[in-house]
């Protein structure tokens, strides 16, 4: 049964941006669920229940300059390797670069500039042999809270769909209207370093 999370196998739902050329980095929301109770993003946890985890790389200059899709595909990859090293067994990551996800279900790529990202993940598939990756492409636009953490540090203005209410007089960064955000949804821990 190719049903994420059939037969019981642990899934998660990794929700994630890389910043573009503004010098932020990735970001993304890591949210697991039981086969029983697999859902759509955003629907997972309720309020007060399990803390949603995040990561947060920064890129250096090379990243920075690179193109969205090298941005994306180099985000998607370390976020793999993370959900892979905990245990999951069933990855379904959700990325809003369509060209990154289908080299990422393909395999294949004609740019040079991404080959050693498409190598690079079929040499982590081949070490956990038993994984199964879903490749979603979502668009969407700014306010996404991937987006938000992937400026993690920069300043961010909190899009008019914003839960978490008008933005302060001194501004936010990525971090702070993230962390607003989630704590409006009913996650009181918000955006923890903890987590």
């Amino acid at each position: 049964d190719s049903t994420p999370g059939a037969e019981g196998r642990s899934t998660i739902w990794i929700i994630q941006d890389a910043s573009g050329s503004e010098g932020g980095g990735g970001g993304a929301l890591y949210m697991p669920v039981t086969g029983a109770d697999l859902l759509p993003p955003g629907e997972l946890t309720g309020p007060g229940e399990t803390p949603l985890r995040w990561s947060y790389d920064a890129f250096d200059t090379d990243q920075t300059t690179a193109s969205s899709t090298e941005q994306e595909a180099s985000n998607a990859n370390a976020n793999l390797q993370r959900a892979l090293d905990l245990g999951f067994m069933d990855v379904i990551e959700v990325l809003d670069n369509s060209a990154w996800v289908f080299i990422a279900r393909s395999g294949a790529c004609r740019s040079a500039a991404l080959s050693d990202l498409t190598t690079s993940r079929s040499q982590l598939l081949q070490q956990y042999d038993d994984a199964r990756v879903y490749s979603v492409w979502q668009p969407r636009e700014q306010g996404t809270l991937p987006d938000g953490i992937s400026k993690l540090h920069l300043s961010y203005a909190a899009p008019p769909s914003s839960l978490a209410g008008p933005t302060p007089p001194a501004g936010w960064t990525g971090r702070s209207w993230v962390d607003a955000e989630l704590r409006a949804r009913g996650h009181p821990a918000g955006l923890s370093d903890k987590d």
